[in-house]
C-alpha cells in the first residue's frame, strides 16, 4: 500500500520537486522545491480554500433564510400577538417566531458561519 506522498509522487503532479512529510524544528514540511513552484501550489490551496468556503458560506445562508422564512402559522401568531414578521428577507425578527428544528437549525447555521466569516 503506498503512503500519501508516495501516491501523489507517482501521480507526476509534482514533478520538479519533492514531496513528503517531513518535520524540522517541530514544524511540518508538506513540500520542497523552487520558491516559484511553491507560490504556485500555496495561490492554488488559497484559491480552492476560498471557494469551498464561499460555497459553503452562500449555502448556509440560503438554509438561514428557508428556515426564517415565516410559514403562515407563523405569520398568524405574530398577527395574533400584535406584532410582525419580516417575509422575504433575513430577518432576526422572524427567529422569535420559530420553533422547534427550524429555529434550533438556525442557530446551528449561525454560529458555525461566524468563523468562516472571521477568517
Amino acid at each position: 500500500m503506498a503512503t500519501t506522498s508516495e501516491s501523489v509522487r507517482a501521480s507526476g503532479f509534482y514533478e520538479d520537486y519533492e514531496l513528503e512529510a517531513l518535520e524540522r524544528d517541530g514544524i511540518g514540511i508538506l513540500a520542497q522545491g523552487p520558491s516559484g513552484k511553491i507560490a504556485s501550489i500555496s495561490t492554488a490551496y488559497h484559491v480552492v480554500i476560498n471557494i469551498l468556503s464561499t460555497l459553503l458560506l452562500t449555502s448556509s445562508n440560503y438554509c438561514m433564510q428557508v428556515l426564517c422564512s415565516p410559514s403562515r402559522d407563523d405569520i398568524d401568531r405574530a398577527h395574533g400577538e400584535g406584532s410582525y414578521v419580516n417575509i422575504g428577507v433575513l430577518s432576526l425578527w422572524n427567529v422569535r417566531y420559530l420553533k422547534g428544528f427550524r429555529k434550533t437549525g438556525w442557530y446551528v447555521l449561525m454560529l458555525t458561519s461566524i468563523p468562516l466569516h472571521l477568517l
